[in-house]
């Protein structure tokens, strides 16, 4: 009635300062028992809307801006979450991808099962996009940094195979022309190298890979690296271009 989707402990307790805290507490947990509450975080809810009532899940960008003010932590949303925003929905994640900084989050999968957690030492703040959403603003990955991340961590969405396919529906969206060099300081050069490989060999997105080219020479230095480092085949040619080591042979799926 107030407006406000989601409350801390700290929340409750200051609202009805007549009641003992066991007895709050007790009230909390018949609310969770009757999934009129959902509890996300330890001592953080969020009120159950009617829209996802009889799915009893609630999709993370609906509070997750509001979760990370109470822990205090920046965040935003990468990898395959942040793919489907700039038009890659052909592979549907199952769960969330969320970034925010070391050290890791004291989260239990039991209470956030919808979310994967990815860290950062540094966040990449000139390089997020903030996006409208049915409960406020959402912050997601760049396109580009996107792309680089999919790659860095293409473990966790499914493997390279995966990413390629899904990278073959970002590639419109991608501009590595007008990236300043601040840009190179959050991405891997090597993980560069496979992008740029990846749209140029495996996908045919040309005018991406030329444009991320010319600024990978400049701002990274130049190293040989195998195409999947999680990948024990022997190398199958080398790429002179990205000074890559095929050892592994990719085909998007078709869309």
């Amino acid at each position: 009635m107030t407006g406000h989707t989601t409350f801390s402990l700290e929340n409750a307790v200051s609202a009805f300062p007549s009641l003992e805290k066991q007895v709050l507490q007790n009230n909390l947990m018949r609310l969770k028992n009757e999934k009129r509450i959902v509890s996300v975080y330890r001592r953080f809810y969020v009120i159950m809307p009617v829209r996802y009532k009889s799915r009893g899940v609630i999709p993370p960008t609906y509070y997750l801006p509001e979760l990370m003010r109470f822990l205090g932590r920046p965040y935003y949303f990468g990898l395959l979450t942040a793919a489907k925003v700039w038009g890659a929905s052909h592979q549907m994640p199952l769960v969330d991808f969320a970034t925010t900084t070391y050290p890791a989050l004291n989260s239990s999968k039991n209470m956030n099962a919808c979310i994967h957690w990815c860290y950062r030492y540094k966040m990449p703040v000139g390089f997020l996009v903030e996006r409208n959403d049915a409960n406020g603003t959402v912050l997601y990955s760049s396109p580009e940094l996107t792309a680089v991340e999919l790659v860095q961590y293409a473990r966790h969405c499914g493997g390279l195979l995966n990413v390629a396919t899904v990278l073959a529906e970002l590639s419109d969206s991608l501009d590595f022309g007008k990236l300043p060099t601040t840009f190179f300081e959050y991405c891997k050069g090597t993980s560069i190298q496979r992008l740029g490989y990846i749209l140029d060999e495996v996908i045919g997105a040309k005018e991406a890979a030329n444009a991320l080219c010319e600024q990978w020479k400049v701002n990274c230095r130049v190293a040989n690296t195998c195409l999947n480092v999680d990948s024990n085949h022997d190398v199958i040619t080398h790429n002179r271009r990205w000074h890559i080591n095929v050892n592994e042979k990719l085909e998007v799926d078709d869309l």
